[in-house]
């Protein structure tokens, strides 16, 4: 088939030009681009690059067998060519590049790293008939791994004990123990997990107002959803208003709320937007002080259709 000028540039690519990454989408050849520039690469004696010496990753098992399959099939191609050329030199390379390219790490990530360490577990000190856990076992080694931690963490860590207060009554309820398995493996996905750690430290340290920090601006952007809601629901009921008798005796508090929520939806505004310690604390005012008003029981009582319809 013939071949773009970008594929013919990655086929053609030398292994001492340095790196070459390849971009493009699903079903733009390049199974088809990667298995020709394995065949160039092996099938020229000049290069001589065994094929038992290449690592050539896929994601799946499925596509590694079709690459191994093609590679093989443009090798033998190669072969046919040279002994009608009458080339014994590069027969000869060619018929050894077969019985090598059977030995050839062509597979999966996780394949590769088995193979090494079955081939190197008396350096790495584990048994040789180690297997693979499957997600039920891995899942089962992790709630064993994290029990354990959270166990001792109770019996020796002050301050831990105090993190698990804020998480649930008990260690049964599991609360702390989810939260440290879901840190764990949110830290797996990141470069550097300890360095990574040492700044969520540094962003988290006493005294260190909340709107200094990333945390703070997370909270008020999480909380900013259910601001708004809460604002659309009193501008539906304020619109109500004239239509329905029995909120007209509530009309006061109701408007009052709205004009409260419209403050605190421009204060956390202000929050998760910039460093505004002064938009935090007129934001935990109410909170630290007392409940935001509401109706007063008696009004409840007085107006009991009303309480529905707003419930």
């Amino acid at each position: 088939m013939p071949f773009n000028s970008q594929q013919q540039a990655a086929i053609d690519h030398g292994c001492r030009d340095g790196a070459l990454l390849v971009s493009a989408a699903a079903g733009s050849g390049k199974t088809t681009v990667m298995a020709q520039r394995v065949k160039r690469l092996l099938a020229d004696p000049d290069l001589g690059i065994q094929a038992d010496r290449l690592f050539v990753s896929t994601f799946t098992r499925a596509a590694a067998a079709e690459l191994r399959g093609r590679i093989a099939s443009l090798l033998n191609q190669e072969l046919d060519q040279a002994r009608t050329a009458g080339d014994p030199r590069r027969v000869a390379w060619l018929q050894k590049q077969r019985i090598y390219l059977q030995r050839a790490a062509i597979g999966t990530t996780d394949s590769y790293c088995i193979r090494l360490v079955q081939q190197n577990f008396a350096l790495l000190d584990i048994a040789p008939d180690f297997e693979i856990a499957d997600a039920l076992q891995l899942e089962r080694i992790q709630q064993q791994a994290v029990t354990a931690v959270v166990d001792r963490a109770l019996t020796d860590d002050p301050d831990f004990v105090r993190l698990a207060s804020l998480y649930g009554r008990s260690r049964e309820e599991g609360s702390v123990a989810r939260l440290c398995l879901a840190l764990h493996q949110y830290l797996q996905g990141l470069e550097d997990p300890m360095e990574a750690l040492d700044r969520f430290d540094r962003d988290w340290q006493p005294g260190v107002h909340l709107s200094l920090t990333p945390w703070g601006r997370a909270l008020a952007c999480h909380a900013l959803p259910g601001v708004e809601d809460a604002l659309r629901g009193m501008d539906r009921l304020a619109g109500q208003l004239p239509d329905i008798q029995a909120l007209q005796p509530m009309a006061g508090v109701i408007c009052r709320d709205r004009e409260l929520m419209v403050r605190v939806k421009e204060l956390v505004d202000r929050c998760a937007g910039e460093e505004d310690q002064e938009a935090w604390e007129a934001l935990a005012a109410p909170v630290k002080k007392d409940r935001w008003p509401t109706l007063k029981k008696e009004e409840k009582a007085a107006h009991g259709p009303a309480a529905t319809l707003l419930k």
